[in-house]
């Protein structure tokens, strides 16, 4: 509602994905990986599991996990191209929400960038992951060794 009376037009895309949904979206795409691009079955697999994930290991069934695009965007547009997309950027913390996987930490979350994939945190978190330029595993990290053992 706040974006929409900033004027941006965002949509709601994704959010609480079963288990069962969330394992025939990663087969569907290992099959296409095999079908069109001649990938092994292995090698689709590990793909995948980069980018869409299997059921039951996927934060999509925490419910706490959305996906966004712009309602003016084509369904392949580049979203991160969007004024919605930077809208978000700017004000998600407000709201608890963080881009969950960041171009710039594939290597710590296990997942290929994905602009429109958004997780809630809670405020607090978020502004301080923000402020520490950190995605959720290194702020988990860094959370637990701040604790009193």
């Amino acid at each position: 509602e706040d974006a929409k009376e900033d004027g941006y037009a965002l949509k709601l895309t994704k959010g609480y994905v079963d288990a069962k949904e969330q394992d025939s979206l990663y087969n569907a795409a290992v099959q296409n990986l095999i079908k069109k691009q001649g990938y092994s079955q292995v090698r689709a697999q590990n793909e995948v599991q980069s980018t869409v994930g299997r059921g039951g290991f996927n934060e999509n069934q925490t419910g706490m996990a959305v996906e966004f695009t712009s309602e003016s965007l084509p369904a392949n547009g580049d979203f991160t191209a969007t004024k919605e997309y930077k809208w978000l950027l700017k004000n998600s913390v407000q709201y608890g929400f963080i881009l969950r996987y960041p171009d710039n930490k594939a290597a710590m979350t296990g997942m290929f960038f994905n602009p429109r994939h958004f997780r809630y945190v809670g405020s607090a978190n978020a502004v301080k992951m923000r402020e520490y330029s950190m995605c959720l595993e290194e702020y988990a990290t860094y959370m637990i060794k701040q604790s009193p053992r």
